[in-house]
């Protein structure tokens, strides 16, 4: 062979080599094993061992999945450790949880705990593998230190290549000679809320029509009776006892009686408004069962949403409470921050449009909520702690919640430790201007297991319940082991949509790893601060560097929340107008008078020796204080927006006013769950409001007439109005012609007219194109008919719509229109002399015709 031939065959091998390896660079190719790599997934089972001890062994249950289109061939999985390793750093057990071996005594792992022969799979087919691994074994034998060890689960097969699993394995101290030290302490805290709202529209319908109230007020009035009655008898008893006695205490037992009224009528509001939203039934049951789990884990500290008490109606034991529907009080706090940008900041008045002040987002009211939901008074025994959410604690934020009562705050981002170095008590001070404030930061990685999420989307084997379970203890491991003789408490928070199932097994195994205790959320708050207060309050000011954390930017909430706020607002509006300017007026002195002579009467059967017309006098005194506080309470959202005093409850307490206060408080609970779930979840809950402010205008209706044909110079249209609603009203009805061939003027009585609704009337009753008549009481759940007068001015075909108008001149409800044909009008005496006329022509034609000489010619 010449040295050409053999120079051309080295070259044409070299290009092949070339090309072909350009082919794979520029991904025209794959080597056989890469395509397979891709074709077969583990995952871990919940059987596989978080710890080991001297005699409990070791257990993996892994699951190996065909996700690629070609067959797997027969394979072995084994699963590889290094017994020696000990983990100095958070950093380092992070990159092995992602696969990545930077660390020499990582890169090699020699022991092998076990392995265990895989079938064939066909593309889509699974196979559950275990592999045991005994106490005796030799391996586990080789553990002779405490702590997280790495676990490398591998899956080598025929045309797969190599697939990797990367998690942990603790070694408990049990059977070492180790000196045992003192074990961290863990606060496992469990938010109780819910996530997915509605309006149960049935509810809604029925409170918008008082259908669902009357059982309600009279559990209200016959609480206030008996009330009234107990007080009534000690009054009685103390004046037996001393004239002078009673007279001096009497201030003292109205001013009793009086706030006992008034938290009935306001608990009873609520518990009825609170009807009116509506969790899922998956809500229901995973709640069910979080019961379950925390019966079975007194450890587990329970937060509670207080409005979400109302739903959740099984009982449990609640250790602290959030702010009111779980509500974003510190993007409230910035409508009032002065640091606060214009675009990033929702006026005070909007948010007071819909009834949501300070005083409703303080610690008092989240407590009194929680009181009236469980008909308990421990509410006030627990501490209050505002959990952060869309809007990061700033330090106007801090300052708010400070002054608005809470004990601590819940930072979810933004406060944590970025250090390597040993973590510290999660709990620290910040100084605002309102004074110190407790800040609690949940350990972060913990924290995230907890939430049932991967602490990077590259630690695959986190992606089961076993997975993090094993990465949680291992990581809990790390941080007792960094310093062991330290006192530190760390807070962990679960999520509210973490499966209950997580929550079980992680508090299970919590409670079994001797180098964690559980404490309270009590020992969280007395701890000694783990971050420096001062370093605290600098992070607290620098506010754009929070909203860094935040998955939404400070404008755009603001802009959302914003929009929301006007919708809510013209909801919560429409009560307080249908409340003034459409209620009968009369229908609360009315029913205020029937409830005081009620009360006086049972009262004086109950004490018999008291006074009749005292009795008389304090039940009126203390029925008008105690609606005074319920028109407070209920109307301090509006003060200060616009039309506040247009909305303003009037102060009594009758069951029209109980009503409305509930409405109300149904408006007010749904703009703060609305302004509590994130933006996008709110739409069914603001639709829901406005559903309830149309059902109120939408019971005063008008009945369609028949069209109506008019063959003189005048008629009458009878129109009936109808009132669906347990109380009267007080209306005008609005007529209008859409031509000039009629015109219209109202009549001014009717038959439910008095002097008090007749005597005065505002509107003109000219002949004209439209016509207001008076005010119009129409019974509750009945109907009033009027009429208007009809003046036909030309014959033709008219159009007429009808409306309503509330007292202060807009317009409500649906309108209605009839027809008006008139085939005939004589509007005066000249008329009748055309129409003489006319006929003398007509007849002298007729004579003529009939007496004239014809034409020869014809």
């Amino acid at each position: 062979m010449s040295k050409d031939t053999i120079f051309g065959a080295i070259l044409g091998t070299i290009m092949c080599l070339v090309v072909t390896c350009t082919l794979v660079l520029l991904g025209f190719t794959k080597p056989a094993y890469a395509a397979a790599e891709a074709a077969a997934t583990l995952t871990l089972g919940d059987n596989t061992s978080a710890v080991i001890s001297d005699s409990s062994g070791y257990q993996a249950h892994i699951t190996i999945t065909n996700t690629g289109k070609s067959t797997l061939d027969p394979g072995q999985l084994r699963v590889l450790t290094n017994p020696q390793f000990i983990f100095d750093s958070s950093t380092v057990m992070q990159e092995w949880a992602q696969g990545q071996q930077t660390v020499r005594g990582l890169q090699r792992l020699d022991t092998m705990l076990g392995s265990a022969d895989v079938p064939t799979l066909e593309p889509g087919a699974h196979t559950t593998v275990d592999i045991t691994t005994p106490a005796q074994d030799s391996a586990l034998q080789l553990f002779n230190s405490w702590g997280a060890k790495p676990i490398l689960i591998q899956y080598v097969g025929t045309n797969a290549g190599t697939v990797s699993l990367h998690t942990f394995v603790t070694r408990t101290t049990d059977g070492l000679a180790v000196v045992h030290t003192p074990a961290m302490n863990i606060v496992p805290v469990l938010p109780i809320t819910a996530q997915t709202w509605s309006i149960n529209k049935q509810t809604a319908q029925e409170l918008s029509s008082a259908d669902s109230m009357q059982s309600l007020t009279q559990s209200s009035n016959n609480a206030n009776t008996k009330d009234t009655a107990a007080n009534t008898k000690g009054n009685a008893s103390t004046s037996n006892s001393s004239n002078t006695s009673a007279q001096k205490t009497d201030e003292p037992l109205e001013n009793s009686q009086t706030e006992q009224h008034s938290s009935q009528i306001d608990a009873t509001a609520k518990r009825a408004a609170a009807q009116v939203l509506a969790v899922s039934k998956q809500e229901n049951t995973n709640h069910a069962k979080l019961v379950a789990v925390a019966k079975r884990h007194a450890g587990l500290q329970n937060i509670i949403d207080p409005d979400s008490a109302y739903q959740f109606t099984q009982p449990m034991q609640y250790h602290a409470i959030t702010q009111p529907a779980n509500a974003d009080i510190a993007l409230y706090a910035q409508s009032t921050a002065q640091t606060t940008a214009p675009e990033e900041a929702i006026p005070t008045a909007q948010w007071q449009a819909t009834g949501i002040t300070a005083t409703t987002l303080s610690a008092s009211a989240a407590q009194q909520t929680l009181q009236y939901a469980t008909d308990s008074k421990t509410s006030a025994s627990i501490p209050a702690i505002a959990w952060q959410r869309q809007t990061p604690w700033s330090q106007d934020a801090l300052a708010f919640a400070k002054t608005a009562g809470y004990q601590a705050v819940i930072a979810t981002n933004g406060y944590e430790d970025e250090t390597t170095t040993a973590v510290a008590n999660t709990k620290t001070t910040v100084h605002t201007d309102a004074g110190d404030i407790t800040l609690l930061t949940p350990q972060r990685e913990l924290s995230l297991l907890a939430h049932n999420q991967q602490t990077d989307s590259q630690a695959v084997a986190e992606s089961t319940d076993a997975g993090k379970i094993n990465r949680f203890i291992a990581q809990s491991a790390l941080y007792q082991m960094q310093q062991p003789y330290v006192s530190r408490t760390l807070l962990i928070t679960f999520d509210s949509n973490t499966p209950s199932t997580l929550v079980d097994k992680l508090m299970t195994t919590i409670e079994q790893s001797s180098w964690l205790h559980i404490s309270s959320i009590n020992d969280l708050l007395q701890a000694p601060d783990g971050m420096d207060s001062k370093e605290a309050t600098a992070i607290s000011q620098n506010t754009q560097a929070l909203w860094q954390y935040s998955h939404v930017s400070a404008q755009e909430l603001t802009k959302q929340r914003t929009e929301q706020l006007t919708q809510l607002a013209q909801s919560f509006g429409d009560i307080g107008r249908f409340s003034n300017d459409i209620l009968d007026p009369d229908a609360n002195v009315e029913s205020t008078k029937a409830g005081q002579q009620s009360n006086s009467t049972q009262s004086g059967d109950t004490a018999s020796d008291t006074d009749q017309s005292n009795t008389d006098q304090s039940s009126t005194d203390q029925s008008s204080t105690a609606s005074d506080d319920a028109s407070e309470q209920s109307s301090s959202g509006s003060e200060g927006a616009q039309g506040s005093q247009q909305h303003k409850l009037k102060s009594s307490t009758s069951a029209a006013d109980t009503w409305t206060s509930t409405l109300l408080a149904a408006q007010h609970m749904i703009a703060l769950r609305a302004l509590g779930v994130e933006a996008a979840n709110a739409t069914p809950l603001i639709q829901g409001a406005q559903t309830i402010g149309n059902s109120l205008f939408d019971g005063v209706s008008i009945a369609k007439p028949e069209a109506l044909n008019i063959v003189s110079q005048s008629g009458k249209m009878p129109i009936t109005l109808a009132n669906n609603h347990p109380f009267p009203v007080s209306v005008h009805l609005v007529a209008q012609a859409d031509s000039n061939r009629i015109s219209i003027h109202a009549d001014t009585t009717h038959s439910n007219a008095d002097a008090s609704s007749s005597a005065t009337n505002q509107y003109s009753t000219e002949a004209t194109q439209s016509a207001v008549t008076d005010t119009i009481t129409i019974p509750a759940h009945g109907e009033e008919q009027i009429t208007i007068n009809i003046n036909i001015l030309q014959s033709g075909r008219s159009t007429v719509k009808l409306s309503l108008q509330d007292r202060s001149g807009q317009t409500f409800g649906t309108a209605t229109q009839t027809t008006v044909t008139s085939f005939f009008q004589i509007s005066d005496w000249s008329g009748y002399v055309i129409l003489g006329f006319a006929v003398l022509l007509g007849l002298l034609g007729l004579w003529r015709q009939f007496h004239r000489i014809k034409d020869p010619d014809e």
